[in-house]
C-alpha cells in the first residue's frame, strides 16, 4: 500500500510538471528561441529559466537529463541575461554554473548566467561545484555549452574589475553585436562623459544603436546636464524643509548615500561616527547623509535608532528617478562621495569594507580636504 502511494505521489508530481511544461511549448518552430539540454547525471524534475531577480519565466521537466525550453522571441525585445535552477523530485535545488572564456587568478572563470538567445546547447556530464547543504547545490556541466553570439560576447567579455572606457571601447570594436556591452555602457553611464557615450554607441552595429536601450542612452545624453549634483541641488531634511545639500563656503563634502533597508549602510554607521568624532573639528570637512529610502517613516525611524549627529537628508520624489545621475553612481549603496569645495565629485567609493574601508576613507580626506592645514 506505502509503495502505491508513493507511485502515486510520484505519478501525480510530474502531471504537475507536464501542465507547467506546457505553457514554455509551442508546436511550431518558427521565430522561437531554443534551449536544449542532454546531462547524463541530472535527476528528473524541474528545470527552470530565471531572470536576474530570480522571477521566473518558463519551467519544463527533465526526463534522463533532457529538457528543452521553446520561447517565443517576440516576447523579449532584447536578449536578457538568465540562469538555471533545477529541483528534483527529492526537493534538492541545483544552481547553474557555466565555464566562461576567461580566467580568474590563472583558473577558469564561471557564472552563474548566460544571454537568452537561440541555439543554446548544454551537454555532457553534471559535476559539483559547491554544496551549501543536502538541498542546496551549485552544479556546472563539464562542457562548455554551445552558445549564440550574443553569449560568446559575455563569456569573453564579462566585466571582473571595474569597467572603464578604454576598456569597453576595446571589447565594443571587437563584438559591436553584442547586448552585454550596450547593457555595460547603460549601466555605467554615470561614469562617462556625454562625449565617452557618444563615441561608445558609434562603434556598436547599427541593429545595436536602433534597439530601446541605445535610445534610452541617447535621451539620456540630451538630459544629462540638467540632473548634476550642484549648490543649486536641494533635498527634503528631516524637519521637512527642501534645503541645499551643498553649501558654498570653502568647505568639501563627504557625502554618504545609504538606506533604513541597506543592511551594509547601517554595519557601516558606526565607522562613520568614528570619522565624524575625529573630524567634527575640521573646518575643512561637511558630513552629509542622504537617504534613497522611499518610505520616509522608515528613514526617520532608522535615525532615531542610529542617532548620526551629522546633517541628514532624504531624496525628494521628484528627483528619485534621476538619483544615479545625480550623484554619478550605479545605484549600489552604501555609496560615499567625496566633494570638493566647488561642488564636483573627485572621488567615490563604492560598498564598505570592515576591514581597509575605514582606513581609505581616512586617507581620502587627508588627501582631499585638507585636514592638516
Amino acid at each position: 500500500m506505502k509503495n502505491l502511494v508513493k507511485l502515486l505521489k510520484v505519478f501525480i508530481f510530474f502531471i504537475c510538471l507536464v501542465i507547467i511544461n506546457s505553457s514554455c511549448k509551442n508546436d511550431s518552430n518558427k521565430d522561437l528561441l531554443k534551449i536544449v539540454g542532454n546531462l547524463d547525471n541530472l535527476p528528473d524534475g524541474k528545470i527552470q529559466l530565471v531572470r536576474l531577480d530570480r522571477s521566473i519565466i518558463c519551467s519544463t521537466t527533465t526526463i534522463k537529463g533532457k529538457f528543452h525550453f521553446f520561447l517565443k522571441k517576440a516576447e523579449f525585445g532584447e536578449p536578457i541575461i538568465v540562469a538555471l535552477e533545477h529541483i528534483d523530485s527529492n526537493n534538492v535545488k541545483r544552481l547553474f554554473g557555466f565555464k566562461t572564456r576567461l580566467t580568474l587568478n590563472g583558473k577558469p572563470h564561471f557564472l552563474s548566467n548566460f544571454m537568452l538567445e537561440d541555439g543554446i546547447k548544454i551537454n555532457g556530464k553534471l559535476e559539483e561545484f559547491i554544496s551549501y547543504s543536502d538541498k542546496l547545490k551549485i552544479v556546472f556541466p563539464n562542457k562548455e555549452i554551445e552558445t549564440g553570439e550574443q553569449t560568446e560576447a559575455y563569456f569573453s567579455t564579462y566585466f571582473l574589475k571595474r569597467i572603464d572606457y578604454t576598456k569597453l571601447k576595446k571589447s565594443i570594436e571587437k563584438y559591436p553585436d553584442s547586448f552585454y556591452l550596450l547593457y555595460e555602457l547603460e549601466r555605467n553611464r554615470h561614469d562617462f562623459t556625454k562625449e565617452n557615450i557618444n563615441s561608445l554607441l558609434s562603434l556598436f552595429s547599427k541593429q545595436i544603436q536602433l534597439s530601446n536601450t541605445a535610445q534610452k542612452l541617447k535621451r539620456y545624453i540630451v538630459t544629462k546636464d540638467n540632473f548634476t549634483l550642484s549648490f543649486n541641488t536641494k533635498l527634503a531634511s528631516i524637519d521637512n524643509s527642501i534645503k541645499p545639500v551643498l553649501t558654498k563656503g570653502g568647505e568639501s563634502t563627504l557625502l554618504i548615500l545609504w538606506a533604513s533597508w541597506c543592511g551594509p549602510c547601517r554595519q557601516e554607521i558606526p565607522t562613520l561616527k568614528e570619522i565624524h568624532k575625529k573630524n567634527k573639528n575640521n573646518p575643512y570637512l561637511r558630513m552629509v547623509s542622504v537617504s534613497l529610502d522611499e518610505d520616509t517613516k522608515a528613514w526617520k525611524k532608522a535615525l532615531a535608532i542610529e542617532k548620526m549627529d551629522w546633517e541628514q537628508f532624504i531624496i525628494t520624489p521628484e528627483l528619485k528617478a534621476y538619483q544615479n545621475d545625480l550623484f554619478q553612481f550605479d545605484g549600489s549603496i552604501p555609496t560615499t562621495l567625496f566633494v570638493g569645495k566647488n561642488g564636483k565629485i573627485l572621488y567615490k567609493i563604492r560598498g564598505f569594507d570592515v576591514k581597509d574601508g575605514p582606513t581609505q576613507t581616512e586617507q581620502i580626506i587627508n588627501k582631499y580636504f585638507n585636514l592638516n592645514n
